[in-house]
């Protein structure tokens, strides 16, 4: 499940400043990108430098903290399965040299993007096995708790990525210098965006611009000298006049930092199951189950691999989450339907067609809903196969119903997912009750679910997956804060609320 909060509610002026809609657009993880205004470099300058992949390819920058601790950003480790998780280290070059190991855990930040849109933008990777230190592989220094760095003071930020706006990513390590800007002025920057919380850190050339890091240098290092002080995060644009670079300060985390170690994950993973990745997936204390008592559910895979949960509402129609099928084309996708197994068996059906509500957000989770037309359809005289009916326009079943959330996934954080159906039962709560936990984000057009004791929950990887609730399909497996944790529902696209719009697409 992925948890986005929260758009701040302005009224914009007419003035220069940027409109809602471009803040919507623009102020954005920095994903898929560049290094702006800087210049080729090599891995021995920089070696805490890593490169994260995921499925083989860069997704995002790192920094080495110990021989198996990588610390990155929090939106970087959003979307990802951990078995296909990755570092490459050691290396100048974005896709070769250098060693590569996997990930075996991941910790997001338990506060991430919570109350504050990409504050606590934070997590840590362990690795499967120990890198061996040498001249090209070495950890970066951490600051003392606290710690403020003055105005003025230049600081460098690396990483691969595009060296102009659509450009392709080069293959050599960039490298720009960047002067940090005080929170008091950053905040006057993104005042009517986002606030400045204690937890950033800013840089960049506020009158001229043109120096940067940007998209795709996501979750790479700020240094002031050889120490590291902020893990790039988010900004408006990219190297825009008087719009710094937001990056998380990794002095207002050094505790946070200290506190998790290899010991401490496997001590929760025993305990309770521990803290979630996105989309590496699990029905928190749930049963197994088959697909004959679960006939309308489906496995959505991208490149033969489970990513999300779906619905099947007609014989060639499937209802997911926006947020499972944003950024990709209809292409790469293939539905399993009528199987038990996530992996084997049952029908694959192709994708012709992808329709994302229009107004759907990723910042926000917002309109989180999504129809996957099919080349062929389903055959639902089978036992296993069958469509689910749909609730009227604005009409929910009611707070304290006892609703079934499938899907499948692992069943701790970190493990691989599970290759059979699961479901887990939690009564629904009311969103005013759910937005005591997140600030206003609930809206009409979402519910929640929940025990107040936490320990019953969807998670990551059954995104996209089916609410029910007398047989009737009232949720899309959405968004929330951690999983299964006590006081943080998990929060789901409300059917009914869209009701019109799925009919008429």
């Amino acid at each position: 499940m992925i948890r986005c909060l929260i758009l701040v509610s302005v009224a914009l002026c007419a003035t220069a400043a940027p409109t809602l809609f471009t803040y919507r657009r623009q102020l954005t993880p920095m994903f898929d990108g560049r290094i702006v205004g800087g210049n080729d470099t090599t891995i021995e300058e920089y070696p805490w430098q890593i490169s994260m992949t995921n499925f083989g390819s860069h997704r995002c920058g790192g920094s080495i903290l110990t021989t198996t601790k990588v610390v990155t950003a929090a939106h970087c480790v959003r979307g990802v399965m951990i078995p296909y998780v990755g570092i490459r280290a050691g290396s100048t070059m974005r896709t070769s040299g250098g060693v590569q190991i996997l990930v075996r855990r991941i910790i997001e930040h338990e506060n991430y993007n919570v109350p504050i849109y990409f504050d606590n933008d934070i997590a840590l990777m362990f690795l499967e096995s120990p890198l061996t230190f040498g001249p090209g592989i070495q950890a970066i220094a951490l600051p003392p708790q606290g710690l403020v760095v003055a105005n003025g003071v230049d600081a460098r930020v690396s990483g691969w990525g595009a060296l102009h706006q659509g450009g392709s990513a080069p293959e050599i390590l960039q490298v720009v210098t960047v002067p940090i800007v005080s929170n008091d002025i950053c905040g006057v920057a993104y005042e009517l965006l986002n606030p400045i919380t204690d937890g950033m850190i800013c840089a960049g050339d506020l009158e001229a611009g043109g120096r940067d890091a940007c998209q795709g240098d996501s979750g790479g290092p700020l240094v002031v000298g050889t120490v590291l002080q902020g893990i790039v995060s988010w900004g408006y644009g990219c190297a825009q006049p008087g719009f710094p670079g937001v990056n998380a300060r990794v002095a207002h985390y050094r505790n946070w930092i200290d506190s998790w170690d290899f010991n401490r994950i496997e001590s929760l993973l025993k305990e309770h199951g521990g803290v979630r990745a996105l989309f590496a997936g699990r029905i928190v204390g749930g049963n197994s189950t088959t697909i004959e008592q679960i006939p309308w559910i489906v496995s959505l895979r991208v490149y033969g691999s489970h990513r999300c949960g779906g619905s099947i509402i007609s014989i060639t129609r499937i209802l997911t989450a926006a947020h499972c099928t944003a950024g990709y084309s209809a292409g790469v996708f293939v539905i399993r339907a009528g199987s038990t197994y996530q992996g084997s068996g049952g029908h694959t059906r192709t994708i012709s067609r992808i329709v994302n509500h229009p107004f759907y957000s990723p910042t926000t989770l917002r309109n989180d809903i999504s129809i996957l037309h099919l080349t062929a359809p389903l055959n639902t005289k089978l036992l296993t196969i069958s469509t689910i009916p749909l609730p009227p326009q604005n009409v929910s079943a009611a707070v304290g119903s006892l609703s079934q959330v499938s899907g499948w996934g692992a069943t701790c954080e970190g493990c691989a997912i599970s290759s059979v159906l699961r479901y887990v039962m939690i009564p629904i709560i009311s969103n005013d009750d759910c937005n005591i936990a997140y600030g206003g984000s609930v809206t009409e057009g979402m519910l929640c679910a929940a025990y107040s004791e936490g320990f019953k929950d969807a998670c990551t990887g059954d995104s996209g997956g089916p609410l029910t609730y007398n047989n009737m399909l009232e949720g899309i497996i959405s968004w929330g804060n951690g999983c299964a944790r006590p006081n943080y529902p998990g929060v789901y696209t409300r059917v009914s609320f869209y009701r019109n719009w799925i009919d008429a697409n």
